[in-house]
């Protein structure tokens, strides 16, 4: 696996810094640049399997199943969705570039949505975590999705990035797909309004122990606050999720008094 890795990376470098010589024929010269911008993009997609492999690897290694978390979050500048009055909250911190994120947005996310979500008891926050040494356009990706919060579409930015995944660049094509005002969108990405406070969440989340792609934290909803008590990490299937959330529910609300025992 090493040397594959090193063989790819030397191959990349000659293909990504060859110069197009001049050629005899105008032809000739235009045949050998299709070429090379053919090779570049069959090294890109390379890469890009190699750095989900790893993610691969690295997944198989972690331990299964949800574990005790105690920390205090305040997330209320990331996009969310959901009651804010809803007494669960459940924060993923993801990157555009994770197949694993992927996964669980078309595996699982949707019924969450659905069940837990739309019936107002969770509130479900996306904190932004582009791992950008394994993804080089996470980061870019997560400002995209910003700048389509700017008008309202988070969240079908969100979809759209998942979907096609391995196609992020050109940012204006994911725009016009989900009817974003182009020029405003454009200003929005050239001016990187987005880009620090993305890099001091992934900062923050690093320092908070969240080292992979996607991490789950469930917590308890007080006030702007939330009181994290269980943590996930990796993709898992939807029963994981639904009997840890039911577990909570089912757990009386700090300073109720059980119906037997209520004052009169």
């Amino acid at each position: 696996m090493k040397r594959s890795t090193t063989l790819a990376g030397a191959f990349s470098f000659a293909l990504l810094f060859t110069p197009l010589c001049a050629q005899t024929a105008d032809g000739d010269n235009a045949a050998l640049r299709d070429e090379v911008l053919t090779l570049r993009g069959e090294v890109r997609a390379l890469q890009q399997d190699m750095r989900e492999l790893k993610q691969v690897v690295s997944a198989a290694r972690r331990p299964a199943g949800w574990e005790k978390f105690d920390a205090v979050l305040g997330p209320e500048d990331s996009p969310q969705l959901g009651a804010k009055g809803a007494r669960l909250v459940l924060i993923e911190f993801s990157d555009y570039q994770c197949p694993f994120c992927a996964r669980h947005y078309t595996e699982t996310f949707k019924q969450l949505e659905q069940d837990y979500v739309a019936a107002g008891r969770l509130r479900y926050v996306v904190a932004e975590f582009p791992l950008t040494q394994l993804h080089p356009l996470a980061a870019k990706a997560a400002e995209a999705a910003r700048c389509a919060r700017d008008q309202d579409k988070f969240w079908e930015m969100h979809a759209h990035l998942f979907a096609n995944q391995r196609q992020l660049e050109p940012w204006a094509a994911h725009a016009a797909a989900i009817g974003l005002d182009a020029d405003r969108f454009k200003t929005c990405m050239d001016s990187e309004k987005y880009a620090g406070e993305i890099l001091k969440n992934a900062a923050a989340a690093q320092q908070g122990g969240i080292t992979s792609t996607p991490t789950f934290l469930l917590g308890i909803a007080s006030g702007d606050t939330v009181k994290v008590v269980r943590r996930l990490r990796g993709a898992a299937p939807y029963a994981a999720f639904k009997t840890e959330i039911d577990a909570l529910l089912a757990e009386p609300v700090a300073g109720d008094t059980p119906s037997g025992d209520r004052a009169n």
